[in-house]
């Protein structure tokens, strides 16, 4: 899993590695233009589109578990924080967490809502846009609650679902949004914020798009008084097929999982070359974990450091392998 920021605008993408043996990374979200997937706070009577809004200064910075954005106004704060989680079945990152904070540093009580628009395109070709439990194909204007029975939508690229933009909207950690809207995005995105589904309407908008469409996730408005903070949290990765509990995940390196996948079989059938390609690509998920490490203020263990030279150790011998 790859997270992409563009600090000048306070954009995000997320591509997965569709294959360890080719190290072709999947843009998950719309890259063309990295504006149009992006999270959009109500306060008061006023809409800011994060990126967009004057009256805000940014900060990008890097974490130990991932990234994160920092806006700040004369009345509010809002941190958007990115971290690497696995679902259950994966082997190595397949997801990130996305923790929203938004403080009230006014005087006065405030109504603050949120709402994200992820501007899809995986479901677009084949005409299945989205599924979610309960939904095989939704390929007009939709509203749905996410609850135990609806906690996940995707816009999946192929109909064995594999492989697409999955969000999780429901499970241990998360927060639920009050409304999940499928429409066409450009009518998302103007409408900042209240938006009426017409079922009856496809993803067209002649003459401006066709088969164009994108969801929007809304945190309806709540006051917060002054100093009060209201906190968020939803996942975006790939498809997958069990519910992530993030309170299970860990916040810094994941070690065990590096280890395991360093030490998995070679894909079999593997061209000398592929299998090259494929140990490369697991020494720079050993190196990106020894990234975070490094950037903690913590002192490493020595329990930490035995991890590490084992990995380094199954990958001399790997590479020794592969040198014969």
């Amino acid at each position: 899993m790859k997270l992409v920021l563009d600090e000048t605008v306070g954009r995000f993408g997320i591509q997965f590695r569709e294959d360890l043996s080719s190290g072709r990374f999947v843009s998950l979200l719309f890259d063309q233009d990295p504006r149009t997937s992006y999270l959009t706070v109500v306060e008061g009577n006023r809409v800011h589109r994060m990126g967009d809004a004057t009256g805000f200064r940014l900060e990008t910075t890097r974490t130990d578990a991932g990234a994160r954005f920092e806006w700040r106004s004369p009345t509010l704060e809002v941190i958007q924080e990115f971290r690497f989680v696995r679902s259950p079945a994966a082997s190595v990152t397949d997801a990130i967490a996305v923790e929203l904070t938004i403080r009230n540093t006014s005087q006065r009580p405030v109504a603050v809502g949120a709402r994200y628009l992820f501007d899809t395109h995986l479901g677009e070709p084949s005409n299945i846009h989205f599924t979610a439990p309960g939904f095989e194909r939704i390929n007009r204007e939709t509203e749905l609650s996410a609850d135990s029975t609806i906690w996940y939508w995707r816009s999946p690229a192929r109909a064995s679902g594999d492989l697409g933009f999955q969000n999780y909207v429901f499970g241990p950690g998360i927060t639920p949004p009050d409304r999940i809207v499928f429409a066409n995005w450009k009518r998302l995105h103007d409408q900042p914020w209240d938006f009426t589904v017409n079922p009856s309407r496809n993803f067209n908008l002649l003459p401006y798009s066709v088969n164009d469409s994108a969801a929007a996730v809304y945190y309806d408005v709540s006051v917060l008084n002054p100093s009060d903070v209201r906190e968020i949290v939803t996942v975006l990765g790939n498809s997958a097929t069990e519910m992530i509990a993030l309170t299970d995940q860990p916040h810094g390196p994941n070690l065990e999982a590096v280890l395991r996948t360093i030490g998995a079989a070679r894909t079999p059938g593997l061209s000398r070359s592929d299998a090259a390609r494929e140990e490369l690509l697991r020494t720079d998920e050993l190196l990106r974990q020894i990234d975070i490490l490094l950037a903690s203020d913590d002192e490493l263990s020595d329990s930490v450091i035995d991890v590490i030279q084992a990995a380094v150790e199954q990958l001399e011998r790997r590479s020794s392998e592969l040198a014969r």
